[in-house]
């Protein structure tokens, strides 16, 4: 199994492209990653999407969410998609840019170990990283 992270803007078909180029890999939620963990099943191949939903989720609950970040480093084949969050204005509002900088650099880990790294623009996918081709 790979490593693969897609990123792109909102709306831009990164979910669809993933369900269409990636079916051997099972959609669940992070909670759901953990949990399984803690039941001692031996996980692989698993889609996230949204990943910067679940990054807001993780600072808002003052979770380590570098410990998170470094079970799915490690442990598991990926398929992770998450919304580019860094470009435009930088809000105003403390807590919305620290998500917004802590995802990045979380993205930016997740790439550095990825196999293969995707931006999705208007449904068309360009290949950033990874010989791969799908």
């Amino acid at each position: 199994m790979r490593k693969i992270l897609v990123i792109g803007g909102a709306c831009q078909g990164k979910t669809k492209w993933v369900q269409d180029n990636f079916k051997e890999y099972r959609q669940v939620s992070f909670s759901e990653v953990l949990r399984e963990n803690l039941q001692g099943k031996v996980l692989s191949a698993i889609y996230l999407d949204s990943f910067h939903s679940t990054t807001r989720e993780w600072i808002k609950a003052g979770e380590d969410h570098k410990k998170n970040l470094e079970y799915l480093r490690k442990n598991l084949s990926w398929v992770i998609v998450a919304n580019e969050i860094g470009n435009g204005v930088v809000p105003m509002d403390p807590f919305e840019r620290k998500w917004r900088e802590e995802t990045g650099r979380m993205l930016c880990e997740l790439a550095k170990d990825a196999d293969e790294v995707y931006r999705i623009f208007c449904g068309i996918p360009l290949q950033l990283k990874g010989e791969n081709k799908v």
